[in-house]
């Protein structure tokens, strides 16, 4: 079987004939579907690679997101429709992040000031 590791290095075995927006993940007990699906976050899939049966890398794919996902409880698999995740929606997330370190550091300079 082919497996996919993600960005924070978690390793999912996978079904063989993975494609860039279609990853089926097999399991063998339905409490296992949690899991696997809490570990494909829209951070993981900044940058994960697919290698095939033989631990060759077969590809590296960037900036995805999960768009849905179906659980298959008789074939026992979770398979993740993937999307392409916009230069706005990274631009958006990274002026977030921005801007809690600057409320953070008003904050901090705000607590100076008054001791």
């Amino acid at each position: 079987m082919e497996k996919v590791v993600l960005k924070d290095e978690t390793e999912i075995v996978i079904c063989d004939g993975a494609a860039e927006n279609c990853i089926t993940v097999p399991f063998t007990d339905e409490s296992e579907v949690a899991g696997i699906t809490e570990n494909f976050t829209q951070q993981n899939l900044e940058e994960f690679k697919i290698y095939n049966a033989s631990g060759v890398l077969c590809t590296t794919i960037t900036n995805k997101k999960v768009k849905s996902y179906t659980t298959n409880l008789e074939e026992k698999t979770v398979t993740f429709n993937l999307e392409d995740v916009s230069k706005l929606e990274n631009r958006v997330t990274e002026l977030e992040a921005t801007q809690e370190m600057q409320d953070e550091a008003i904050m901090e300079l705000a607590e100076m000031a008054v001791e």
